[in-house]
């Protein structure tokens, strides 16, 4: 990253233009990114990859159909009043029945921004904040497909 001090010149080809109040919010912008860099990559990842998180979880779902499974397991999504959601995915009868998982708890800075993952009786269960259904599906999936022979 550039020194502080050429600040200006990744703003404006005019510094002198801008009051200094806007150059320390530029900056002070740039220290919070660099900061929370990894965070916002994976939120952002997870959002612009939400419709490929439905096709994924659907061909998940599709490989498991066999004419019984789908009878009897299934997943299911609901809300919960914390607020947030609930994610249950039945895994007996499948490849991930006898594979590992561990669990996985994180609370960030935003009381709403959680999720306690799971593996529990056969069933992936994933809980989250408002905004980390995709977050949760993409645990189950990342485990999913790193496990699938």
């Amino acid at each position: 990253m550039k020194e502080v001090k050429s600040i200006k010149k990744l703003v404006t080809p005019y510094p002198h233009l801008i009051p200094k109040e806007r150059v320390f919010q530029v900056v002070y912008a740039l220290l919070l990114l660099m900061k929370y860099r990894d965070e916002w990559e994976i939120h952002m990842t997870t959002m612009e990859n939400s419709t490929d998180l439905l096709a994924k979880i659907q061909s998940w779902y599709k490989r498991m159909c066999n004419d019984d499974w789908e009878h009897t397991y299934g997943i299911f999504i609901s809300n919960i009043d914390n607020p947030g959601w609930s994610l249950k995915i039945e895994i007996k009868d499948t490849y991930l029945y006898d594979i590992g998982f561990e669990k996985i708890c994180l609370q960030r800075e935003d009381e709403h921004d959680w999720i306690t993952c799971n593996v529990k009786n056969g069933e992936f269960q994933g809980y989250g904040g408002p905004g980390n259904l995709a977050e949760l599906l993409n645990v189950f999936l990342v485990w999913a497909e790193s496990s699938e022979a």
